[in-house]
């Protein structure tokens, strides 16, 4: 079996017909179809990465806005009502504090 395999081969380089026309144009539609192809993903990769670029440039400038920002300074109570077991509940409250521009809070539990 391997014989006729090279026997095929070594007929196909001795062979002075050479390929084909129809040989030929199917190389070649396959050559085309194949750069076609590349020139596709190199055009949609270049495309996404530019848009991930922009979409990450622009995450980061909102966040450093955000950071910029005034915070919030002064005070607020939270009433909530707190249910133990099934009848009974508690009112209670808490206090947030704000100190200065950076982010420390003080939170004080009262009833």
């Amino acid at each position: 079996m391997k014989d006729i395999y090279k026997n095929k081969f070594m007929n196909k380089l001795h062979n002075q017909s050479g390929e084909t026309l129809a040989e030929t144009l199917v190389a070649a539609l396959v050559a085309a179809l194949g750069a076609l192809l590349f020139a596709s993903m190199m055009t949609t990769s270049t495309r996404l990465i530019g848009k991930s670029e922009k979409d990450m440039t622009k995450y980061y400038n909102s966040i450093s806005d955000f950071s910029k920002k005034e915070k919030a300074k002064g005070s607020a109570t939270l009433h909530y009502e707190k249910k133990l077991g099934d009848s009974t509940s508690q009112d209670e409250s808490v206090q947030i504090h704000t100190i200065g521009s950076d982010e420390s809070v003080i939170v004080q539990f009262s009833k």
